[in-house]
């Protein structure tokens, strides 16, 4: 009696590891479809046909001067902590720095333009099967959920003429389609630029980091 219990622990222990192990192998060998969306508005598609795409980062939708700004008080931060504070202590007390973090300032030249532009997807107007039909396009991960949302002008309000439903909001993307001025808003955020997408795909390279939050 005690070998057939004996027996039968050890084919329950064999059974439980191959199905941990069939698991994890899904997991390592699940990869994101290459193309999430690809819009069929042939309207669009003839637009874009017609112009010349331009690759954005983040930090060219911010206006000169707030870019300035943001570069003096975020991205040179001395090494020790006396120098740290005080430039902490002068950025709270510039106006012109606190109003460039809640911007609603846009890029003209950038305007009605065909742009590609990577980020992450924060969904809005989710159905009960998990599909979307437009999203917010943010730098960096966890933006409007894990961290405060970024300024209006580094977020992007992302129109599809279908709808999405396999994304993975860890996971970044591209999104390529026509750049416009609007402001949209919404609890999660407030996005100073609209992109009518034509093609939304995983995005593999390395991250913008020109913002940090």
């Amino acid at each position: 009696m005690r070998t057939l219990r004996y027996t039968f622990s050890f084919l329950f222990i064999v059974l439980l590891a191959g199905l941990i192990t069939k698991k994890v192998h899904e997991q390592l060998t699940h990869t994101l479809p290459s193309s999430l969306y690809q819009t069929h508005d042939q309207q669009l598609l003839e637009l874009v046909s017609k112009m010349e795409q331009r690759r954005l980062g983040w930090d060219e939708l911010i206006p000169a001067k707030e870019k300035a700004l943001i570069t003096q008080y975020q991205l040179n931060q001395p090494e020790t902590f006396n120098e740290q504070l005080d430039l902490a202590l002068r950025g709270s007390a510039d106006a012109d720095y606190q109003a460039a973090l809640i911007s609603t300032n846009t890029v003209d030249e950038l305007l009605d333009l065909s742009v590609s532009i990577s980020g992450f997807i924060v969904p809005i107007d989710v159905n009960d099967e998990g599909s979307t039909q437009s999203f917010l396009l943010v730098p960096y991960f966890g933006a409007c959920i894990h961290y405060p949302p970024p300024p209006p002008n580094q977020i992007i309000y992302v129109r599809l003429s279908g709808s999405i439903s396999d994304y993975d909001m860890e996971h970044a993307y591209t999104v390529e389609g026509i750049l416009s001025k609007g402001m949209f808003e919404d609890p999660l955020g407030t996005a100073a630029y609209i992109l009518d997408a034509t093609q939304v795909r995983a995005y593999e390279e390395a991250p913008d980091t020109f913002r940090q939050h």
